[in-house]
Formats: C-alpha cells, sequence, structure tokens
C-alpha cells in the first residue's frame, strides 16, 4: 500500500511533491510543500478523524490504516499514523464495489482521494480519533480544531452529508485556503444495492472531490472565485439528493420520512402550504430532522423557488454580493417566501463585512453610471431595471399589494416593510434602488458606497477626513428633493458609520419612518405610486419626481 520508501514524516512529504511534479498536480505539490512547512514549525504533525459512527470509523481505520482495534473512549484516545494526501481524479467507470480502503488508499481501481500510509514509520504525527455518539449535530468542531493540521471526516455513503457536516466543510476549505488538508472518508458503499443509484452516488462523489480540487486550483491561481465555489458546490450538497427514487432505493429514511417523501413524489407540483406541512412531518423524526437540508432543497421545493434561486445566483455572479449568496441560501431552506422576506434583513450585518473593497468600487461605478446616464437622457424605462429582480422580490421590496383591494395595511406591518425597504436602500442594490423612491435611492445609494469606503479601505486620518467631506457633499448633491430631517441622517451615516455603523442606521430608519408619517401617507397610496411608476415605459424625470413626492 505505501509506495515510498519513507523512514519519517518529511520522507513522506518529499514523495508527495515528487508525484505532484511528476503528474502536473498543484494539489498534490502543495499538499506535500504544505506538509514540510509545518514540520519546520511543529515537532508533531497532528490529524483528526471525525465520525458519528463508530462502526463506520472503526471500518475505514482497518482498512486503511490496519489498526484492528480501537479504545473504548473514542474521545481521549489517540494512535500514530503518517497520512500523505495527493489527489487524482479519474474518468474510469467501474461497476465493481468500491471499498473504504480502495477510495483511501489506492486498491486496485482508480480512485479520487488517495492516501497512503506507513504508520510504522512516521512517528512525528499524531492522529486523534473523536467519535461523537450524539452525531456530528452537536460536534463542536470549531473548538476540537484549533489545532487540528489535517482533518478527515468520516461518513456514509448513504447518508452523505448532513447540514452540519456541510458547514464544516466549507469552514475547512475557508480556513485551509483551498489546500486539500482534510478529506472526506466514505464507508458503506456496498449498502446501496441499485446500480443505477450506485452510479448515481460514484457520480455525485466524483463531482464533489473534483470540485474541491478545483476550488484548491481557482484560489492559488488567485481569480478570485474561491467564494462563487464554495456557494456553487458546497452550500447544499443535498441538492444533488434530487433523484427521491433512488434515496428510497438506498434505504435513506426511516418510515415515516419514507411515507412522507413518497407523497410528496406523487405530486408534480406542490404548494406552499402543502410543503411546510411535509417539512413539519419530517421533522418530527431524527432521520428527517438530520436531512432535513438534503430534503428541503429537493427538485419538488425547487419547483416553486428555483426561479427565484437562480435570480439570486445570477446577481451573485453579477455583483459578487455575499448578501445575494445568503439571501440565496435562505430560499433553498425555507418553505414560505414571507417567512424568506423576513430573513433578508438578518443578512445585511453580513453583508457589510463579507463586500471586498474591489466589489464595492464595482457596485459604486454600476451607480454613478445609472445616475449619470438618467441625467444625460432626462427619461427612465422602468423596464429596464426589473430584468435582474425576481418576481418575489418585487412583491416584498416595491410593496405590491398582496390583496389589491386593501385600503391600508396594519401599522406594525407597513413599519417592517419599510424597515426592509430602507435596509435595501442602504447596502446599495442597484436595482432595488432604482425601484424604490428615487430621490432617496439616488441619496442614498451614492452615500452608501462612500460609507462602505470608509468602513472598508485601511486609510490614514486625513485620507479619512478627505473621504467624509465627500461623502457629505454627495448626499447634498444628490438629496435636493429630500426633506432635512432625512438629509441629516444621510449625512450622519456617512459620518459615523466608521464608528458605529449600527446606530447610524437606526437613525437611518427612524428619518425615513417619520418622513413617512409627517407625508401621512397610507400603504394603498404607496402601492399605487410603485404601480405606476412599474407600468410607465418611460416618464420625463420631473414627472418621476413629482410622482414619488407628492
Amino acid at each position: 500500500m505505501n509506495q515510498f520508501n519513507c523512514k519519517n514524516a518529511e520522507d513522506i512529504c518529499n514523495g508527495c511533491l515528487a508525484i505532484g511534479r511528476k503528474l502536473g498536480s498543484l494539489a498534490i505539490t502543495q499538499a506535500g510543500s504544505e506538509g514540510l512547512r509545518q514540520l519546520q514549525h511543529s515537532s508533531k504533525m497532528r490529524a483528526a478523524f471525525i465520525s458519528s459512527r463508530f462502526q463506520g470509523l472503526a471500518d475505514a481505520l482497518e482498512e486503511v490504516f490496519s489498526i484492528s482495534a480501537l479504545p473504548g473512549d473514542m474521545n481521549s484516545s489517540s494512535v500514530r499514523s503518517s497520512v500523505c494526501i495527493r489527489y487524482v481524479h479519474s474518468d474510469t467507470e467501474t461497476t465493481d464495489d468500491v471499498s473504504a480502503a480502495q477510495q483511501l488508499a489506492g486498491g486496485e481501481q482508480p480512485v479520487h482521494a488517495v492516501f497512503q500510509s506507513a504508520s510504522e514509520n512516521l512517528e512525528k504525527m499524531d492522529a486523534e480519533l473523536i467519535c461523537d455518539v450524539n452525531g456530528f449535530e452537536d460536534f463542536d468542531w470549531k473548538k476540537e480544531f484549533a489545532e487540528i493540521d489535517y482533518a478527515f471526516l468520516v461518513t456514509s455513503a448513504v447518508q452523505m452529508l448532513t447540514a452540519k457536516e456541510r458547514e464544516f466543510v466549507e469552514q475547512c476549505v475557508k480556513r485551509y485556503f483551498g489546500l486539500p488538508r482534510f478529506a472526506i472518508l466514505v464507508t458503506d458503499m456496498g449498502m446501496i444495492n441499485d446500480p443505477e443509484a450506485y452510479e448515481e452516488l460514484k457520480s455525485r462523489l466524483d463531482w464533489y472531490l473534483d470540485s474541491l480540487g478545483r476550488q484548491c486550483r481557482s484560489f492559488e491561481a488567485g481569480d478570485g472565485s474561491l467564494k462563487q465555489y464554495i456557494f456553487d458546490n458546497l452550500t447544499n450538497v443535498g441538492e444533488e439528493l434530487r433523484n427521491l427514487s433512488a434515496l428510497q432505493t438506498a434505504k435513506l429514511c426511516c418510515d415515516e420520512t419514507a411515507e412522507v417523501l413518497n407523497e410528496m413524489q406523487q405530486h408534480s407540483a406542490v404548494d406552499i402550504e402543502e410543503l411546510e406541512s411535509y417539512i413539519t412531518q419530517l421533522q418530527k423524526c431524527g432521520d428527517g430532522m438530520r436531512r432535513k437540508g438534503a430534503i428541503a432543497a429537493n427538485n419538488v421545493h425547487g419547483e416553486l423557488t428555483g426561479k427565484a434561486a437562480f435570480e439570486c445566483i445570477t446577481a451573485v455572479r453579477k455583483y459578487g454580493s455575499q448578501m445575494y449568496v445568503n439571501i440565496c441560501e435562505g430560499i433553498g431552506q425555507s418553505s414560505d417566501l414571507d417567512k424568506t422576506a423576513r430573513m433578508i434583513p438578518d443578512f445585511i450585518s453580513s453583508a457589510w463585512k463579507q463586500l471586498s473593497v474591489e466589489q464595492t468600487k464595482k457596485m459604486r461605478s454600476t451607480a454613478e453610471n445609472i445616475v449619470s446616464e438618467m441625467e444625460e437622457q432626462m427619461r427612465l424605462d422602468a423596464g429596464e431595471f426589473f430584468t435582474d429582480v425576481p418576481e418575489w422580490a418585487l412583491d416584498m421590496i416595491c410593496m405590491q399589494p398582496a390583496v389589491p383591494d386593501r385600503v391600508e395595511l396594519p401599522q406594525g406591518e407597513t413599519e417592517n416593510k419599510i424597515n426592509r425597504i430602507s435596509k435595501a436602500l442602504l447596502i446599495g442594490s442597484v436595482p432595488v434602488l432604482i425601484l424604490g423612491s428615487l430621490p432617496l435611492a439616488l441619496g442614498t445609494l451614492i452615500g452608501s458606497q462612500a460609507i462602505k469606503k470608509l468602513s472598508r479601505e485601511k486609510i490614514q486620518a486625513e485620507n479619512r477626513e478627505v473621504l467624509k467631506r465627500e461623502a457629505h457633499e454627495i448626499c447634498q448633491r444628490t438629496t435636493s428633493e429630500l426633506s432635512e430631517e432625512l438629509k441629516a441622517a444621510l449625512i450622519d451615516i456617512a459620518e459615523k458609520a466608521e464608528k458605529d455603523i449600527k446606530s447610524a442606521y437606526d437613525g437611518f430608519v427612524s428619518a425615513v419612518l417619520n418622513e413617512l408619517v409627517k407625508q401621512k401617507e397610507s400603504a394603498q397610496q404607496v402601492y399605487g405610486k410603485m404601480e405606476e411608476i412599474r407600468q410607465a415605459a418611460q416618464v420625463d424625470l420631473p414627472r418621476l419626481y413629482a410622482m414619488i413626492s407628492d
């Protein structure tokens, strides 16, 4: 099983470098060089094997590392082993069963993730065995993994990954900067008896492991696409479990879960209330709770929210905003669009932290181009700005009435909608801003970009003062149609953002609410204005201003 003449950890890392160079594999070469770097800074390299299934972990260790007996107390035990990682991608198709040993240690078949073991030779690596009897959901990997160099997640082929395990995988990628210093050990391949389900699983594993390799290469190439790869490939691995018949053939479910899945499969389309009922039923049993993420993302739910999710993914790629990523995740996990709408404000704070300086500049440039174009043409084609916004977003953010003949919403719900609109304005989403109150949109759009620039860039004190003055001037120039109170709030945000963005934002929301209360506009009047704007193919800018400020 060991292809190297290894006497210690350094030999294994050098062997890994040699194979990587021979195959032209950047991921393999990096694994070896990173191992050598670790050896220079530490007398030991620590690895952890994590599993919520004791027997699965025992089988994997016995097959791969020839460890025939495990201590009773898994949380405090450790064994010595040497592990060298190299990434192998193969297009070879085979219908033979692939054991854990073949997956992880090579065997006779070409495999994807290959580990070389020389447990009798290496003295500098501790392999800590962690078997959480309560399942991975309760495993505190953030605490346990503070000093771990290599991580091996042992999971079952019929289970694939739970939501918590997917979070672990994503964080490993982020923490290790794409280097293959962790791996998923897949066991129980033989439990899938149906040939089609087996081939589908092999295809998923191939895609999943290959995506990890692409992440490694994309990060090291510096093309800035690591976040997109994480989102596309890791945030919802359960989405790949879209074949309900394969799920049942693989005996993934307890009786109650299987019954619900079967009922869902009988319908080509399921409305929101029915789907909510199904999800609730699935949560009543442990198996359904464990795979809630995978179930919520199957093809039935996709029929209801797929279009909105697709629009959000498009926005991610267009604007590079982590906020849209989070919105998309929310759509994938929620069976209630109103609930999804309520989730969006919770994502805003993280969106501020995720936007890079380059993304901020790009958004600001887009905004300024739109403003310049409108000033030049003095006309606004409202239809252009609806192409990038999904229908559910229009219904929520533009305050279009769910019940057309409704005279006025309850005050609490009105404030909730206004609050969401103001938050959308603040984060600088171009399509959303144009669809909102135009003077407020222009002022907030430019002002918010200056705020982000203030909070993002590490600039010296004198430059910071210049930017503050710039933000002040921009707000004054672009908010001439607003009340003095609201203009003051916008300027206050620009000046206070660096110190306390939350309190500055709260002041902005209060100013928006006070503005609407002062004007005594009912929800129905707002609806009417938004609908009139939306239906206007071309409107003179002065008329548009008048429509909004009446």
